[in-house]
């Protein structure tokens, strides 16, 4: 062959040989926690000074050290379960409350209550009423036990992204915090640990506990504790016992109004349309009714949106759906339009009192085997259709209504699109006002960066709010991870420290979640460093190509592993799927290092979240998420027959700070990653940054997107 397709055929060899070694480079390179949760049934663990035979070579494991903070091992990234300490002066309205719930225990022969985030359909927010902590993740336990132990007696159970904010909000001598999460205990170990061996009567609302957390939690709890051969037991009540007490303040409701039709220009698909895939999964599995209680499932296989909640267009309902009719159990004030009342008629769907529907599930559960979702569905529901129908269990599985809904159609996708160029735009008019005020030293504080993000992002086209409460999170407080600045905790913006802003918005075409990092002034170079090896987890995960089949637990170590290798971690997930107009947190897929029961594989279609991060507990937080698209990945190669690759495509179009990047600490491949994606966002977002007024926009995008060297 002639001397050009000579040199083609050994270069195409060359990366083939390459690729065959990058495998081994890099598991060879890995630094992995030690750790049972990476362990599989059979499978021994690794451990340092185990020699693993990869491909026959020996790499001696050791353990991994924290080059950069030593000082923080084990600490708010670290794997060790610690408790936290509650910092709080003494709240005197929460004790109070704590003292009011221990006198309702007596009159009803209770040892201790349990409290989730809300109600039923999280219309009253019990958790921060009772405790004082502001999370949107946590159970708490009151126990009639006080202060035998010398601990108060109660209990917080959250995860990693709230245990330096549960310290800060909660009372030190009513409440101790307990940490979930992976290589963690669960709530139910918590809580068999915590109550010692005496059998206890736990009150709870059945309606505010779904049947899987339900039954993991009776499970721990009636294992033997400690020896004891009598157990605790879980006893749902038929009347919270907050009830009396939060009937005693006013102004607790969450919003309230009527229901709009979701256009099908946005929804790209019709109700009945999505009624009939939906009769096909429930003949398949021999059920005759589908139970929904699930807001965003209902709102989504409805066509319709809501004000119910302050940050999801969703609304309180529950819906049956059998093999002929479709029911939905509202209350009647929030049909108040007539293109509402057409569009429930055109899709056939009949309308009951909100009230009705315990008592239409009775009579349904009677003659049909009902479909329920355990993961997202109450064990009361479930004891109601159980006592209904003995003799004919429900079908308990992922709903039918749960992949459609994550695995976006293409109206879908085009509207997330859009939604995230508008929301770019934002973000760039936002971040181009707030580096120069800052440098300046201008008076801008985390409270009024927040409000300068929330209006810029309001004023988009077609923008109908935030899909969460923004977070900036300045120097210490941008290591709580879901930190909310408020008047109390507010800090000025300072050129020394680092900010972390995560912020979204809910737009009729999409929903959007961006976390950038910022440093106003000259960082230093630990700090660069430490945010460039967040930037190569980022990287390291949304440039991956995987096999149709991979789960997210399956994925999430590459976005770690970078971190790993210098000490650091972070304690939360790594991805989250994303409505579209629709929940910001969507499931039922997710990338985590914490594996679920039912963990389903990552779908052509589908939306997620890439955010790791790393955060030094009083000094700093850092994290970078984009949000992304799964698609099908083109190769040059085939894997094999029936074999399809997928990849990630950034839907989010914000650059990342150019000075924060350390280049040196990366690869060719990863400059390649961040020039190609600062190349889309100039090619996409610039053109939309023209007016007059959005030349410095302008200008601190083309900036922030000049190509690494």
């Amino acid at each position: 062959c002639s001397p050009s397709a000579a040199s083609a055929r050994a270069r195409r060899m060359r990366k083939t040989v390459q690729r065959a070694l990058l495998p081994l480079a890099l598991v060879g390179s890995t630094v992995l926690p030690s750790t049972n949760a990476f362990s599989t049934a059979g499978v021994p663990l690794l451990r340092a000074g185990c020699a693993g035979s990869l491909a026959r070579c020996p790499f001696p494991l050791k353990a991994g050290s924290n080059q950069l903070f030593p000082q923080l091992r084990g600490g708010a990234s670290g794997t060790s379960s610690l408790r936290m300490v509650a910092t709080n002066p003494v709240s005197t309205e929460s004790k109070k409350k704590v003292e009011g719930v221990r006198g309702i225990l007596d009159e009803q022969g209770l040892d201790a209550y349990l409290v989730l985030s809300g109600d039923e359909h999280e219309r009253r927010a019990y958790l921060p009423f009772l405790t004082g902590f502001t999370g949107s993740y946590g159970t708490a336990l009151i126990s009639k036990r006080q202060d035998e132990a010398g601990d108060g007696g109660n209990w917080l159970i959250t995860d990693g992204r709230y245990q330096i904010q549960a310290a800060q909000e909660l009372d030190a001598s009513t409440w101790n915090i307990l940490e979930v999460g992976a290589r963690k205990p669960s709530v139910g170990e918590h809580l068999a640990a915590s109550l010692g061996t005496a059998p206890l009567k736990i009150g709870l609302n059945p309606f505010s506990l779904p049947l899987t957390q339900w039954r993991a939690m009776q499970k721990h709890l009636n294992d033997n504790v400690k020896g004891c051969s009598q157990r605790h037991e879980l006893v749902p009540l038929s009347e919270d016992i907050l009830d009396p007490l939060w009937d005693d303040e006013e102004g607790q409701s969450k919003p309230d109004g009527p229901v709009a039709v979701h256009p099908l220009e946005y929804a790209g698909k019709k109700v009945q349309d999505k009624l009939t895939e939906v009769r096909a999964s429930m003949e398949k599995e021999g059920a005759g009714a589908l139970v929904i209680s699930a807001l965003d499932d209902i709102a989504w296989l409805y066509n319709l949106r809501g004000e119910d909640s302050e940050y999801m267009p969703s609304f309180r309902a529950h819906a049956i759906v059998t093999a002929s009719e479709t029911h939905l159990f509202i209350d009647a004030a929030k049909i108040a339009s007539p293109d509402v009342t057409k569009h429930l008629e055109d899709s056939s769907i009949t309308v009951h009192p909100y009230e009705l529907f315990g008592q239409t599930l009775t009579s349904v559960s009677e003659n049909s085997k009902c479909w329920i979702d355990p993961g997202r569905t109450s064990w009361g529901v479930y004891d109601a259709i159980t006592k209904a129908n003995g003799s004919t269990a429900p079908l308990e599985k992922l709903s039918p209504v749960a992949l459609p809904k994550a695995i976006k159609n293409e109206a879908e996708q085009a509207g997330m699109k859009a939604a995230h160029k508008r929301d770019a735009v934002a973000m760039a008019r936002f971040l181009s006002w707030l580096e120069p005020a800052v440098a300046r030293g201008d008076h801008v504080t985390e409270c009024s960066a927040a409000e300068k993000v929330d209006s810029l992002r309001r004023a988009q086209d077609k923008n109908v709010g935030l899909s969460f409460p923004t977070i900036t999170g300045s120097g210490p407080n941008g290591a709580i991870t879901h930190y909310r600045a408020t008047p109390k905790t507010d800090r000025k913006l300072s050129v020394d420290e680092m900010l972390l802003c995560d912020s979204g918005g809910q737009y009729l075409d999409g929903t959007t979640d961006v976390t950038r990092t910022m440093y106003f002034g000259t960082p230093p170079q630990d700090l660069i460093d430490t945010f460039t090896r967040v930037l190569k987890g980022h990287v390291g995960l949304a440039s991956a190509v995987f096999p149709h089949g991979s789960t997210g637990h399956q994925l999430d170590c590459l976005a770690r592993a970078p971190l790993w290798k210098s000490g650091l971690d972070y304690a939360h997930g790594t991805g989250h799927g994303v409505g579209a107009y629709l929940c910001v947190h969507e499931g039922p897929h997710f990338i985590s290092a914490t594996k679920r029961d039912f963990d389903p594989p990552l779908e052509d279609g589908m939306t997620t979240s890439i955010e790791p991060g790393f955060y030094a507990e009083g000094k700093f937080g850092i994290r970078i998420e984009n949000i992304m698209l799964v698609q099908k990945h083109k190769s040059e190669h085939q894997m094999g027959a029936g074999i399809t690759l997928l990849e990630f495509e950034p839907l989010t179009l914000i650059p990342f700070q150019r000075k924060m990047i350390n280049e040196a600490l990366l690869s060719e491949e990863e400059k390649d990653y961040v020039n190609a994606y600062h190349a889309r966002v100039r090619a996409e977002i610039s053109p939309l940054l023209q007016a007059d007024d959005d030349k410095a926009a302008l200008e601190w995008l083309m900036h922030n997107t000049e190509p690494l060297a």
